[in-house]
């Protein structure tokens, strides 16, 4: 039998503890329910274009006492709307060249939500992400250069601080970018 929770050796730093102590007493829970829809077009044999959407609902559910004894109650329901467009143009034999624009939305971890040390509620990361590039393929050869720029609105950094088990603590920064 498996329990998580209960303290199963401390005799130095608790001479006289109590064995049924747990350390936390939580349960949670995580539904993610999701659907993806996905098409391709060629306008001629040159040029295509791809397109993808995927809905996502995710709900999760804490309750219960965590490891420093506060009361844990996370509710968080997240319905996210995940896009991407792309195009691609064949402009000679074995070269091409393509773009593409998507939408990317990720929820909190459980430990964003109760590691959180300055007691905001961690929000969802959004990123937008617009691509383009060239390929080139030839019997010994391959090229590829691909550019991209990812803009985030609430992407959870690390803090450079640890929880009392050595994971990473993240907070939500406004905006952040990336470019290469």
């Amino acid at each position: 039998m498996t329990i998580f929770g209960n303290i199963v050796f401390a005799k130095e730093a608790i001479p006289n503890l109590d064995k049924e102590r747990k350390y936390y007493k939580n349960t949670g829970t995580k539904s993610d329910v999701s659907g993806y829809f996905r098409t391709n077009y060629s306008l001629n044999s040159d040029i295509t274009f791809h397109g993808d959407i995927q809905l996502r609902n995710v709900v999760y559910e804490v309750n219960g006492i965590d490891n420093d004894l506060r009361n844990i109650n996370i509710k968080n329901n997240n319905f996210f709307v995940n896009p991407k467009f792309g195009a691609n143009w064949a402009f000679k034999t074995n070269q091409n060249l393509y773009a593409s624009y998507a939408v990317a939305n990720k929820e909190a971890s459980r430990g964003d939500f109760i590691d959180n040390a300055f007691g905001a509620f961690p929000s969802s990361e959004h990123l937008t992400n617009l691509e383009f590039g060239y390929r080139m393929q030839k019997s010994k050869t391959s090229i590829e250069s691909n550019v991209y720029y990812m803009k985030y609105k609430n992407q959870l950094v690390q803090t450079g601080k640890v929880n009392d088990v050595g994971a990473a603590i993240r907070i939500n920064v406004p905006n952040s970018y990336r470019l290469g």
